[in-house]
């Protein structure tokens, strides 16, 4: 070969062969004489949080962190299964419910390599199973429903089989908050969603759900192993999941972890009926009016939540006044020549009469521009531009 291919300068063989450089000899070249033991207790990640208030702090996850998370739910997954991971790895839901829960069932990883070409490998890989954050759950939803309007005679349960590949048996979503209506908007699709709730300092499931669970509004079913308590109407989370704090940040540590375990997840919500756990918003992000009265933004921006004409929303306090901030989405807005100050002041008014009048949004802006987002594609609460007031 070499007599015939003088550019080529080194042939490596994949079996041994007598004087040629093989596989064996650069492995064998490369192995470790003494393996580190590895424990329980040790570090094995630091995982950035993506910070949608504040700065991001480095979330310490042991060894035995992650197995428990992997372990803390039976019969999740088979063999038989396939995914098509669409997630970032280096964030932790992806990293354990995709890829450590896959390794524990034995079933296959597919890896998504951009999101411009999740349409075709959707086909080509034909995945069983799916983890999907919200925001692509309804961006994939809203494509099938525009191929549904292009093809009348097709069923559009047919599309969405296609569209996932034929074989997709259910949706586990998590990272955000998910509209029951995009749930039932799947379920008539023949494709069920089940919708739980963690966070990256708990590595990360709290509670999950089943494909066979209900919509009722929950974020499934406490996890085993974790209890829960709520303090002052926060989520105190406690289990082998839990970090083992921020590194090299005490006073985050100390800010977050109680003496006894206890994480405060900062989130608000309570525990229903056959432990089910429910979230209604975020502790740091609330609105308190001059009245003394506590207004959650998200329990307002979720009233938003499955319009066409809408990409992205915020809501926040401006001047003592409750704003709500949009993104319209521009493509469905050409389209259709929807007038989008029109669509979005209605809006509003329906909002307002489910609400207090405290808690009424009374100042509206529009933005021609996408909101500043995470590295996870999260919606920071300080922007740093605001859009133009509506009349």
């Amino acid at each position: 070969m070499k007599k015939n291919c003088p550019l080529i300068h080194t042939c490596v063989s994949l079996q041994e062969i007598p004087e040629q450089l093989s596989i064996p000899q650069i492995l064998e070249s490369y192995a470790v004489e003494e393996w580190h033991p590895v424990k329980p207790e040790e570090c094995a990640a630091i995982l950035y949080t993506s910070g949608t208030t504040g700065k991001s702090k480095g979330v310490m996850l042991s060894h035995s962190n992650f197995i428990d998370n992997t372990m803390c739910q039976d019969d999740e997954s088979s063999p038989e299964d396939t995914l098509l991971t669409v997630l970032p790895i280096h964030h932790v839901y992806c990293f354990t419910c995709d890829i450590l829960l896959s390794l524990r069932y034995g079933a296959t990883v597919c890896v998504n390599d951009s999101m411009m070409h999740i349409a075709q490998n959707l086909k080509q890989f034909q995945p069983t199973l799916m983890l999907l954050v919200p925001m692509i759950a309804e961006t994939i939803y809203k494509k099938i429903k525009a191929a549904s309007e292009g093809m009348p005679d097709v069923p559009i349960q047919g599309i969405a089989n296609s569209v996932f590949g034929g074989k997709l048996r259910g949706i586990y979503s998590g990272g955000a908050y998910l509209n029951p209506e995009l749930i039932t908007a799947y379920q008539q699709l023949g494709i069920p969603i089940a919708q739980g709730y963690g966070m990256t300092e708990c590595s990360p499931r709290i509670s999950t759900a089943t494909l066979k669970d209900k919509n009722d509004g929950s974020v499934g079913t406490i996890v085993n192993g974790c209890d829960i308590k709520i303090v002052d109407g926060e989520i105190w989370a406690k289990s082998p999941s839990v970090m083992m704090g921020y590194y090299k940040d005490t006073q985050a540590t100390s800010e977050s972890l109680t003496e006894d375990g206890w994480l405060k997840t900062g989130d608000l919500g309570h525990v229903g009926e056959n432990n089910r756990l429910h979230i209604t918003g975020r502790k740091k992000n609330l609105i308190i009016l001059s009245n003394g009265e506590n207004v959650s933004p998200e329990e307002l921006e979720n009233k938003f939540a499955g319009l066409d004409w809408l990409s992205e929303v915020l809501v926040y306090a401006e001047n003592g006044m409750i704003t709500a901030e949009i993104f319209p989405n521009a493509e469905f807005c050409t389209q259709t020549n929807a007038d989008v100050n029109t669509l979005f002041k209605e809006q509003v008014e329906k909002i307002n009469k489910t609400v207090s009048p405290a808690k009424a949004i009374r100042r509206l802006r529009i933005r021609d521009a996408e909101f500043d987002k995470t590295t996870s594609k999260k919606i920071k609460r300080a922007q740093s531009q605001q859009g133009e007031i509506l009349a």
